[in-house]
Formats: C-alpha cells, structure tokens, sequence
C-alpha cells in the first residue's frame, strides 16, 4: 500500500472512528452525503472536494475545541475559506 493510500485510510478511519462526519462536512463546505461517498469510497469525489475534506480533518485534529465543545469555537474556527 502507498503512502497516499495510508494518508486515505487514515483520514477516512478518524472520521468513522470519531463520527466527524457532520463536523467535517460542515467545515469542508459540502454535503454530509458527500463526506459518506469519501468515506464509504461510494462514487468519485473532485480533487478540491478532496482537499476540503482533507483539510477540515486537519483542521479537526489540531483544534481542542472539538473534543470539548462545551466551550464556544475560536473566533473565525467554522468560517469557511
């Protein structure tokens, strides 16, 4: 398996394994549907749509607002860009 493949696996694990589904798709911009198809490898996704969710993930894992979201988000956190 390549490296890219790995990264794949990786990213489509956390977000089963977290139920990031809604937060991702949120962040990325795109549908919940979409973030499914992504994970479930149900149809193709574009490229941007893929770095989207690529970078929510990030985005996820780099924030501790997420696990604890008793707190208000950072200000800008779910602004899209």
């Amino acid at each position: 398996m390549t490296e890219t493949e790995l990264h794949i696996r990786d990213m489509q694990s956390f977000i089963i394994r977290n139920k990031n589904r809604k937060k991702v798709a949120k962040l990325a911009g795109v549908h919940e549907h979409t973030v499914s198809r992504f994970v479930h490898k149900h149809g193709a996704i574009a490229l941007s749509t893929f770095i989207k969710i690529e970078k929510s993930i990030i985005k996820i894992k780099e924030n501790p607002w997420f696990v604890d979201q008793k707190k208000q988000p950072p200000k800008g956190l779910l602004d899209s860009k």
